[in-house]
């Protein structure tokens, strides 16, 4: 607000210092030195203000002032004098008297810049007043055309918060001349009244008056900066054009304006052409009584257009009607701030009337109206920022219809101890299609109906809130939520929060079709940023997530004590056409198990194939021999940053008729003892007992990907690099393996590993050390054919145990022709 009364009053200060020049050269015929001493005295005066001009011209009944400039006037301590004689001081400041009697400029370089380096803040390089000569007959003088040709105005707010100008009708003390006469004293008394009784009249001791009347203000090709330091925002007001008609000081008079507006702060830069019509009244400059009456106020930014029009009364408590209208919007408009999706809005209507208090420093909002098509909103209430804290009392209602969705709310906002937020909320037909302009949502869903209502109290000073009910319900559905959040630390979101939920997810498969939802899900919760406790029914649940899994009537019981006391009390279901019951816990890093399964299915996702038309063996799968094994992928690889987490794990798994992903099977049990387990296993202990019976090892280019995979494909390859699987199926057949190991301190040991094949049985001894990872493991092929492998878990190698081998071949040979037969089986199955 105080720069629009330096944008107005700045005007209205030139229009009448030059008035008053003018009246005073007609009326007393004074000299050109004289009359500049009365317009420098006249704005020092009565305006708080220094003003300066190289010359002034006089045309035919009329005024021109050159180089024009005004800035704040030096106070008696600017000035080093004592206060009695500042006035007479600052008057002459920027001023030598030469020996006629005239005054010239010291700084020749700069005429505007004062001595004690204050900034101009308004300049013109012509300030032209034509006067009618006729009306001077009868007293009046009636200014057919006032110009201010290319003038700058300069507004500067500093770090400290200050502008570089004060109250425009301060005065510093009683006025002084320089013209030591009493004609002078006697004028400039008179000009202290000139506008003092309105009507725009100069009134003379002798109450002779002259009327005022000013016809014509025309302003071209000014331009307004102002620079604001403590906020690092800079704007200008360039190519500013005024046309005013039938000028008054207390009758409205009609004006025509046009500019571009041009402001940056940090990265954001705006740019606004803008054109207006307006009436004004300026009710001899009492602020209560002013009036701006805009007819029409029209800009564009990006491709959007803005227009407005209304009522604004008293500057000093500005009482508000006006209206915005804004069509061709898009995502492009928002460009500046936040990126958008595309979308497309013809018009929105903005209205409000608003009664604002600036000296009690508060506002009544009588209606602030949003009006889109088919849609409307409004708020009224009062604001007051008289007290530390802003204090408001806002009420509003919303109706809106947008991409299919029909929503209609109503709240309250208050400050009391803290400010509270009372809402209700419905909504009808929410899909993921009504945000779409502005989110796109990864799932498509539908909700008919939603009913929500919530009170929150919140203290925007110190970051927190405290939910007092959050409730939403849908039908047979409902959600309560309550609690408390803090967002005073930027890096660390803080809650703590109450769920109590209740969905009947028959009614909510509408809403996501593609999962077929049936059943109910209870919740009783606590949930924070560090911890959660609770309890999780399911009643007879059944979803689809295809082409991955379909369960069906899955019942569950699970309780949480905190996030490292979960128990699985119960479970049981159908996965995948497969029965299954299991129950469990995970209470401080012990992970524990029990699973029955009739029969497990997983498909794999799109694109992950099982089978290829060619045969796929481990030769194919990239073991050994060639080192673009260690070009392969290590999927289990542990970051080195962050903390290993351990855990102890207790299986007992019995599941039939296995297929999934890289396994076929008829039959799988796992028991499993383990403590300190984690991916990189360097501190595991205990043990794994597996068994396998009947089935196919499948999509081994895959499963070799994974790099303690790739060890056990070894094993197969350490038989011949050439094996072929005699399964039609792709990969590798196996009629039973098992697995007996142990695990000390990280180093797994093979109790007793076989696999049984079509071909063969071998056998595995050996250990793994996963703290250094190297492997030594020794495999009997059952071909009279030993092989090592060595080197290191990623990358591991085999080799021909040639002692082994003899001692296979030699052991239970009874003469040479037998150890002939064993060597050349040997040989045959190493080189064919």
């Amino acid at each position: 607000m105080k720069i629009l009364k330096i944008l107005l009053l700045s005007v209205a200060v030139l229009i009448v210092v030059t008035a008053v020049a003018a009246a005073v050269a007609i009326k007393v015929f004074l000299p050109e030195d004289k009359i500049k001493s009365y317009i420098v005295d006249y704005a020092k005066t009565n305006f708080n203000r220094e003003v300066s001009f190289d010359k002034l011209s006089f045309t035919f009944i009329g005024i021109d002032l050159k180089n024009f400039s005004m800035s704040e006037t030096k106070t008696a301590n600017d000035t080093g004098l004592p206060r009695e004689q500042s006035s007479l001081a600052m008057t002459d400041t920027n001023k030598t008297t030469n020996d006629n009697g005239k005054t010239a400029k010291t700084n020749k370089e700069n005429p505007h810049q004062v001595q004690d380096n204050k900034t101009d803040f308004v300049t013109a390089e012509h300030f032209t007043v034509k006067i009618s000569p006729f009306p001077l007959l009868r007293k009046e003088i009636k200014i057919g055309n006032i110009l201010l040709n290319n003038a700058k105005i300069n507004i500067t707010k500093g770090k400290d918060g200050k502008f570089n100008f004060e109250n425009l009708t301060a005065t510093t003390g009683t006025p002084t001349t320089n013209l030591g006469d009493d004609t002078a004293s006697q004028s400039t008394t008179e000009l202290k009244t000139s506008t003092a009784n309105g009507n725009n009249k100069m009134t003379s001791k002798n109450n002779s008056e002259w009327a005022v009347n000013i016809q014509n203000l025309n302003i071209k090709n000014a331009n307004v900066n102002y620079t604001d330091k403590q906020n690092n925002l800079s704007a200008s007001i360039k190519n500013f054009n005024l046309e005013i008609k039938d000028f008054s000081f207390t009758e409205p008079f009609e004006c025509e304006t046009s500019c571009d507006i041009d402001a940056k702060q940090n990265e954001l830069h705006i740019a606004l052409p803008l054109k207006a019509n307006f009436k004004t009244y300026l009710a001899n400059f009492d602020m209560d009584k002013m009036l701006l009456n805009i007819e029409s106020l029209a800009t564009s930014y990006n491709n959007a257009d803005f227009s407005l029009n209304g009522t604004v009364k008293n500057i000093n408590n500005p009482k508000i009607d006006c209206g915005i209208t804004i069509k061709n919007i898009n995502e492009k408009t928002f460009k500046d701030f936040v990126k958008l999706n595309k979308f497309s809005i013809d018009k929105i209507d903005f209205k409000t009337k608003t009664a604002v208090n600036i000296s009690s420093k508060n506002a009544d909002i009588e209606s602030l109206s949003l009006v889109l098509p088919d849609s409307s909103s409004n708020i009224s209430g009062t604001a007051d920022w008289s007290k530390e804290d802003l204090q408001y009392n806002l009420t509003g209602n919303l109706n809106l219809k947008y991409n299919g969705a029909e929503i209609s709310a109503n709240g309250k906002i208050e400050t009391k101890t803290s400010s509270a937020l009372t809402l209700s909320l419905k909504a009808k037909n929410i899909t993921n299609d009504t945000a779409k302009d502005f989110y796109q949502c990864p799932i498509k869903f539908i909700i008919p109906t939603l009913n929500i209502n919530s009170v929150v109290n919140f203290n925007l000073k110190n970051n927190t809130a405290n939910l007092t009910k959050l409730n939403i319900k849908i039908p047979d559905s409902s959600a309560n939520i309550s609690g408390k959040l803090n967002w005073n630390d930027k890096k660390n979101f803080v809650y703590n929060l109450a769920l109590n939920l209740d969905f009947l997810l028959d009614n909510i498969a509408n809403s996501f079709p593609e999962y077929n939802m049936k059943g109910r899900i209870k919740s009783d919760a606590k949930v924070s940023e560090k911890d959660f406790s609770g309890t999780i029914n399911l009643n007879n649940v059944s979803f689809d997530y295809l082409p991955i899994a379909q369960i069906s009537k899955l019942n569950a019981d699970v309780s949480a004590k905190s996030k490292n006391n979960i128990t699985l009390k119960t479970a049981s279901g159908i996965f995948n056409e497969g029965k299954f019951n299991a129950n469990g816990s995970f209470i401080n890093k012990d992970i524990k198990l029990n699973l029955d399964m009739d029969k497990l299915k997983v498909n794999t996702t799109e694109g992950q194939k099982i089978g290829n038309d060619k045969k796929t063996t481990a030769k194919d799968a990239g073991l050994p021999r060639e080192q673009s094994s260690l070009a392969m992928t290590d999927k289990n690889k542990t970051s080195n940053a962050g903390k290993t987490e351990y855990y102890n794990i207790y299986t007992n798994i019995n599941i039939n008729n296995i297929d999934v992903p890289y396994l076929i099977s008829k039959n799988a049990t796992l028991k499993t003892s383990l403590k300190s387990v984690s991916a990189d296993m360097k501190k595991a202990d205990g043990n794994v007992n597996l068994v396998i019976s009947t089935g196919t090892i499948t999509n081994v280019d895959k499963l070799a990907e994974n790099k303690y995979a790739k060890l056990f494909l070894l094993i197969f390859n350490a038989l011949n690099n050439n094996i072929t699987s005699k399964s039609k199926s792709n990969g590798i057949d196996y009629e039973n393996m098992t697995a007996n190991i142990s695990f000390t301190d990280g180093v797994m040991k093979t109790n007793n590993v076989s696999i049984k094949i079509p071909l063969t049985t071998m056998d595995v001894k050996g250990t793994v050390n996963f703290k250094n990872e190297n492997v030594d493991l020794k495999v009997n092929t059952g071909l009279y054919a030993a092989m090592k492998i060595t080197g290191t878990i990623s990358n591991p190698k085999t080799s021909f145990d040639a002692v082994s081998t003899a001692a296979q071949v030699l052991s239970g040979s009874k003469n040479i022709e037998e150890i002939g037969q064993k060597l050349g089986n040997s040989l045959k199955n190493l080189f064919k």
